[in-house]
């Protein structure tokens, strides 16, 4: 199971003091999130990595052969 990031450490690492703003931020950056019981926002270390690194790995782009 991936550890789960508490909304005060996302805002302490991202800088962001607001929740609103916190959210907006994460939308914009396609980090999924979830809200905890109390409202809070939520996410996970594969969570932020995923944007990152991408869910499929980078392929080079097939080229077609020409012959002469």
């Amino acid at each position: 199971m991936d550890a789960l990031i508490s909304q005060p450490d996302l805002m302490a690492w991202s800088g962001i003091k607001q929740k609103a703003a916190l959210v907006k931020w994460m939308v914009q950056n396609r980090i999924p999130f979830y809200y905890g019981r109390n409202g809070e926002v939520v996410t996970t270390y594969a969570a932020i990595n995923q944007p990152l690194i991408g869910t499929e790995p980078q392929q080079p782009k097939k080229q077609t052969l020409k012959f002469l």
